[in-house]
Parts: C-alpha cells; structure tokens; sequence
C-alpha cells in the first residue's frame, strides 16, 4: 500500500486553506521543527492546530516550510 502524502510549501498555503480543513497536519518550520495536529482554525496569515495533548499551537504561515498530510483513500 502506497503512502498518499499531499506537500503544500508555505508559499502555497494561503491559496490552498479549504483544502487542509478536517486533516491531521505536519506543519514543518522553516527552523526544522515540527507540530503535528488537528487543524482548529486558519487565515491568509495563521494555522492553529491542536496537538495530541491538547496543546493549541498558532504557527505563522511565515515560519512555515512545508505543510504535509495523508490524503484519505476512497476505499
């Protein structure tokens, strides 16, 4: 089974807001840090998603690298 894994770089996140809606994410920083997480909410300029613990994180699109998810299988 192959890995369905959609990469959306920061340049591209504001275009592509609707489509990161009900995903779990992997928000890579341009630091090298990741937060992974339900996505709460969102603007041109901010992701907030919640971690595992319940933690909210409110993640800059300007210290984005990369925005990665797993596209869900029609199946």
């Amino acid at each position: 089974m192959s890995k369905r894994l959609i990469r959306i770089f920061a340049a591209d996140v504001p275009a592509r807001l609707n489509e990161l809606s009900g995903h779990d994410l992997h928000v890579v920083l341009r630091s090298g840090h990741t937060h992974f997480g339900k996505l709460l909410s969102f603007t041109p300029d901010l992701l907030t998603v919640q971690d595992s613990r319940g933690h909210r994180h409110a993640i800059s699109v300007a210290e984005m690298e990369e925005v990665i998810y797993d596209k869900k299988s029609p199946y």
